[in-house]
């Protein structure tokens, strides 16, 4: 949730700044950098999480223990290989 929140929260100035309609100077481009850069970063960790459950931190404490998306989709297809012959 805090890796969306953060996320949300970054994307936030974007939108004002897309809504001002003006000129960028330095002081703008510059949250607009850092805004972009916070929202690919918390993409990037998002799509960690989902997959592979790293890193741990982020990942809903119930949940820590569970494997990844990768590893349960390469169970399922080991099992489906060995099934069929």
């Amino acid at each position: 949730m805090g890796v969306a929140a953060t996320s949300l929260w970054a994307i936030t100035p974007l939108v004002f700044l897309g809504l001002l309609d003006a000129e960028m100077d330095g002081g703008q481009a510059a949250v607009v950098l850092i805004a972009v850069l916070i929202v690919l970063a918390c993409m990037a960790c998002e799509i960690s999480i989902i997959l592979f459950n790293v890193p741990a931190r982020f990942v809903p404490p119930h949940m820590r223990s569970d494997p990844g998306t990768v590893v349960l989709w390469r169970v399922r297809r080991a099992r489906k290989k060995s099934g069929h012959r």
